[in-house]
Parts: C-alpha cells; sequence; structure tokens
C-alpha cells in the first residue's frame, strides 16, 4: 500500500518495479503496508547471481523456489536481464506437476522467454546464456533442499 497526497493505492508486487533503481512509487508517497499472502513454506529455495566483481549489481540471477517433493509447483525468478525482475512462468510450467523435464530443459525455457538487451558487460545472447546457468544451478541448490 502506498499513501501520498493523492491518498492510498495498491500497487501489485509485480507491477513494483519499473526499471533499473526505479520503482512505481510517485514523488511524495510513502509504503505503508506490505501484504504477503500466507502460504506454505517452500521446501527448497535458492538464489544463484553472477557479477563480475563481488557487490557489483548482477549481470544475471536466478531465484528458484520449490514446493512439495516430485511433482509440485515452483517459481522462477529471472533479474539483471531487464529493466526489472522477470518470471518464467513457461518454464516454471515444465516443473509443475511433472519431474519429467531436466533442469537443463527448464532453464532452455527460462532463458527463451527473455529479451535481455545488451551493454559493456554483455551481449544479449551472453546474458540470455548466463541466465540460463543460473537458472539450472539454482534449480540443482532447490532441488538438494527438498525432501
Amino acid at each position: 500500500m502506498l499513501l501520498g497526497a493523492q491518498g492510498e493505492r495498491r500497487v501489485a508486487a509485480g507491477d513494483f518495479f519499473d526499471q533499473p533503481l526505479m520503482t512505481t512509487i510517485a514523488a511524495g508517497e510513502l509504503i505503508t503496508e506490505v501484504r504477503v499472502p500466507a502460504g506454505q513454506a517452500p521446501a527448497g529455495c535458492a538464489v544463484v547471481e553472477f557479477a563480475r566483481r563481488h557487490a557489483d549489481f548482477a549481470i544475471a540471477g536466478a531465484a528458484v523456489a520449490r514446493w512439495g517433493n516430485g511433482g509440485g509447483r515452483a517459481a522462477i525468478a529471472l533479474f539483471g536481464v531487464g529493466p526489472a525482475p522477470v518470471r518464467a512462468r513457461a518454464a516454471e510450467g515444465l516443473l509443475t506437476g511433472s519431474e519429467s523435464n531436466s533442469a537443463s530443459e527448464v532453464a532452455a525455457a527460462a532463458a527463451a522467454e527473455l529479451s535481455p538487451s545488451g551493454d559493456i558487460h554483455g551481449s544479449a545472447e551472453y546474458r540470455r546464456r548466463l541466465a540460463a546457468v543460473c537458472v539450472e544451478r539454482a534449480l540443482a541448490a532447490a532441488w538438494e533442499q527438498t525432501p
């Protein structure tokens, strides 16, 4: 919940981040409330990122959370590969209810959803490939935690 001179307004988590280091908070607004829906704790989660130097902004990274053992639900978010964090929903769909897809197939699907731009740190294709590696490593780490 945001509060400003115009009153209160709600912003969904997916709409909060606008571009690098920027949010949709307007001038004069404050965050007054954050609501996180209650739910089951993930069975395994991991964050993997790649940066040129320790504490630099990530060139690419992935966060993965898995619920349930076997064919449960999964969430995959990618960062450093666009103006705002990106959910890899098609890749998540490969994991939901099935264990038949390998981590490399899921990682490739996640990377295929991206349209990163290149810069001095790497080309668009480099960031896409790096994101796939981060997803694959994060999936492996999350699976290790799953009972």
